[in-house]
């Protein structure tokens, strides 16, 4: 028996993004092979624009994701550019 007055212990951050990250993952790459299946002609009819629109929502999910992770965690720094011109390079983030 354990002592009632014992907390549990907590995972690290790493653990509980292993936790979660791996087991995504591998549905999201079972759920793509699943979508290729649609791809065989002998069931099923498609356009190029369906594959497009697909693909498309896709990627565009998928940059999303991406972003999350390489986006600077100390959030947007801003800087007015001593360009010479003042064009476009003025203003910008990094």
């Amino acid at each position: 028996m354990s002592d009632a007055t014992e907390k549990p212990v907590r995972k690290s951050k790493r653990q509980r993004f292993l936790d979660v990250a791996q087991p995504r993952t591998r549905k999201v790459l079972r759920d793509i092979r699943l979508l290729g299946k649609c791809s065989n002609t002998a069931s099923y009819a498609y356009t190029g624009a369906d594959v497009e629109k697909i693909f498309g929502v896709i990627q565009t999910e998928l940059d999303r994701a991406r972003i999350g992770f390489e986006r600077d965690k100390d959030g947007v720094k801003f800087t007015l550019g001593d360009d010479e011109e003042g064009g476009e390079e003025a203003a910008r983030t990094e």
